[in-house]
């Protein structure tokens, strides 16, 4: 057995991507079985590490011979199984580089490379890897994995080697809900500003409640251009602070003394990209303007992961214009801890339909963490064990996901669905839940890390990525939910 390098990569966020389960399904059923015939496939070797510490990645192959030609494109089951035990632990099934159907007879080829990652709930011990060929039969009665004979004698249960998983010790870390981009404290806070045609001094003022407030006044002097107060060489002396994409909403606070003038104050943020938002903000004397600007918002005209400057300015004031500011913050309700976030409430939609007849459905979610990417609705309707009639969809969320409120259930409408006239009656399966799609190029890896799969079985299952697009499916907090399979509908 020949060691591979160990690769080491950093996780933004933990999602899980599930394949079909090899365990009996909430709606049909299923088994394993071994193809009958004689034995067409040889197993020559396999490249794996035997240690691998929890949460580390690590690539293997597994190198095959075939004796007679496989006529259909079969995928390859690998497994961990704790040694001494039947059940699997870790499911990572992946499709060949190239296909069986066009291997050539004793030719050793390569299943592989995948990048196979241990997650962090996989018990410490040693494991049996548990790999081979199979064919994915589906009927209405049931679906049949049909495993791959090996020709060699010595292979007992399709158990080609074993690894040694090691316990990580991680270390858990309190991730703040807000970040003061600048404190209005002391005079050093005052550095980080620049100044253009104007004038900012540390300042406590009395807000509407009458509660003392910690600020700065600004005077924007009158004259020429677009003078006014920018955070921009901020953000090279912290770097850490320009990426806003974990947080929901960037508040600021603006007033205008009682005795002055108000008017409109103009803000610009711009990325390191060089595009901009901007906005004008009415300020009334003795008013605080409780800005809080979404990043849904923001994010549709600059990239909120790399911002380059804040800017408050005027147009060539003739008349000087002074201001208060505070509280420059940005503010999450939470962050995501890298465990199922998505809840299935229920699914709204006809329990019965006739082919041909249109009709929609409305799965039902909640989220208990915030949610940051752009996810999408994604709905498949087939019929139980052999997918007769497959249907699907999939829409935008709107709101978008990131606007959704913690713990509150939330319905999204899918496009309208249709079982053709000539598909076969009976009880069909709704497959449903909330996707992102993630440009890889076929090398990226997702990894969930501590949460179970199916409640009581402690099976791990992970999909390899398979080409330069993956689907990214966000996993459900509900134990007993499995491969997204939500409910049936009966077709007449």
């Amino acid at each position: 057995m020949k060691n591979t390098k160990l690769i080491f990569v950093i996780f933004i966020a933990a999602l899980l991507i599930l394949p079909f389960s090899l365990l009996a399904e909430k709606y049909g059923t299923s088994k394993s079985v071994i193809r009958e015939g004689d034995p067409r496939v040889t197993f020559i070797s396999f490249n794996l590490q035997t240690e691998i510490a929890q949460g580390d990645m690590t690539s293997t192959s597994i190198f095959f011979k075939i004796m007679k030609p496989i006529e259909k494109k079969e995928k390859v089951f690998f497994h961990l199984v704790k040694s001494g035990s039947q059940e699997t632990s870790l499911n990572a099934d992946f499709s060949p580089r190239y296909p069986t159907n066009i291997w050539d007879v004793n030719q050793v080829v390569e299943a592989g490379p995948i990048e196979l990652a241990i997650p962090f709930n996989l018990e410490p011990g040693e494991y049996d890897v548990q790999a081979g060929l199979m064919d994915i039969d589906r009927t209405e009665a049931e679906v049949q994995y049909i495993r791959e004979p090996y020709t060699n004698q010595d292979i007992k249960d399709f158990v080609i080697g074993k690894i040694t998983v090691t316990k990580t010790e991680v270390e858990k870390k309190e991730t703040p809900s807000e970040l003061d981009l600048v404190s209005f404290n002391s005079d050093q806070d005052m550095i980080f500003w620049e100044t253009l045609g104007a004038e900012i001094k540390l300042f406590k003022y009395s807000n509407d409640s009458g509660k003392n407030t910690n600020a700065a006044e600004v005077t924007i002097l009158p004259g020429s251009g677009y003078p006014g107060i920018l955070l921009d060489n901020y953000f090279n002396i912290k770097p850490n602070n320009s990426d806003w994409s974990l947080y929901d909403t960037l508040k600021m606070n603006l007033s205008v003394p009682a005795t002055k003038i108000g008017g409109s104050l103009r803000l610009r943020i711009t990325d390191n990209a060089g595009k901009s938002y901007q906005s004008q903000i009415s300020l009334t004397p003795g008013k605080t303007d409780n800005m809080n600007l979404s990043m849904v918002d923001l994010g549709g005209q600059v990239n909120v992961s790399s911002i380059a400057q804040i800017k408050l300015y005027l147009v060539s004031p003739g008349t000087a214009f002074t201001f208060y500011i505070s509280q420059l913050q940005l503010i999450s309700r939470g962050m995501p801890t890298g465990k199922p976030a998505v809840t299935f409430v229920r699914l709204d939609g006809p329990a019965t339909i006739k082919r041909g007849q249109v009709f929609r459905v409305t799965p039902v979610f909640s989220i208990n963490q915030p949610i940051f990417q752009k996810h999408k609705l994604f709905v498949h309707i087939f019929r139980v064990n052999d997918h007769a009639g497959s249907i699907g969809t999939d829409i935008d969320l709107y709101p978008p996901i990131r606007d959704w409120e913690l713990n509150k259930e939330i319905g999204v409408q899918s496009g309208p669905l249709e079982i053709s006239e000539e598909a076969p009656a009976g009880t069909y399966i709704v497959r449903t839940g909330l996707y992102l799609i993630a440009k890889t190029g076929g090398h990226g890896y997702v990894k969930m890390d501590d949460w179970q799969a199916y409640g009581d079985k402690e099976v791990i299952n992970i999909m390899q990525p398979q080409g330069p697009i993956d689907y990214i499916k966000q996993p459900y907090t509900n134990p007993d939910i499995v491969d997204w399979e939500v409910g049936t509908i009966t077709v007449e």
